[in-house]
């Protein structure tokens, strides 16, 4: 009766661990299940912020057929390899009389980027040459266009310094580094969702409204103010 009676203690000891070791367990699983579920969430919005942020580059299509006419009347910025943007538009080209017969959503505006040609991106001056071979066999050509996000950015350098590097061009000043940290730039950058940051991917053509389209007095003001206020165009990575 005593081995039956200390048998029986120690099944039920272990019993009693076994249980708790499985209360332990599934607890544990749970919160891992918890954990798990907040990150697929936290993947979810990331995803949909950033379908979100790359849909706010508007595209569209201009189709132009070289056949009767080759004046394309439009001027672009080849500075940047990677970045071409239209510089000026002729009221008599091909490209106004485009403007005239289709819709806002449609019609080239300034600092509208040529995106692709014939659905192919490539280099600014391959742009150009693909262009101007279409003109030249007075063949068609479609011409993608991508619409920069405009935006107001205000800075304030009294207690740290401006935190870019830029460069100033005709009619308007180049972003060319942004400090990730250390600078009035990556205060403002922390603030504000990624398609409205400061990059390398913008330009400056104002300054507290004035100065439109005048690269040197906008960077003159840049640098000497404290607290300014910019006019910035932004196009996309890609």
């Amino acid at each position: 009766m005593w081995c039956c009676a200390d048998s029986c203690g120690g099944q039920t000891q272990v019993e009693d661990v076994t249980a708790s070791s499985k209360l332990r367990l599934q607890s544990a699983l749970q919160d891992q299940e918890a954990a798990l579920r907040q990150l697929e969430e936290l993947e979810s919005k990331a995803q949909k912020k950033a379908a979100t942020d790359t849909d706010a580059f508007d595209t569209y299509d201009v189709k132009l057929d070289f056949s009767d006419t080759t004046k394309l009347g439009l001027t672009l910025d080849l500075v940047d390899p990677t970045l071409c943007f239209v510089k000026d538009l002729d009221p008599q080209g091909m490209i106004a009389i485009w403007n005239k017969k289709n819709p806002s959503d449609s019609q080239v505006k300034l600092w509208d980027r040529l995106f692709r040609v014939n659905g192919q991106m490539a280099a600014s001056k391959d742009f150009v040459r693909r262009v101007q071979e279409a003109q030249a066999n007075k063949t068609s050509v479609e011409l993608t266009f991508q619409r920069p996000v405009e935006m107001l950015v205000p800075l304030d350098k009294k207690r740290c310094p401006l935190g870019m590097t830029l460069t100033p061009k005709e009619r308007y000043v180049r972003v060319d580094e942004v400090l990730v940290s250390g600078g009035a730039v990556a205060s403002y950058n922390a603030g504000v969702a990624p398609i409205r940051q400061l990059s390398s991917r913008c330009r400056i053509a104002a300054v507290d409204g004035k100065f439109e389209c005048q690269g040197p007095r906008i960077l003159d003001e840049v640098m000497t103010k404290d607290s300014l206020e910019l006019k910035v165009f932004k196009w996309s990575d890609e």
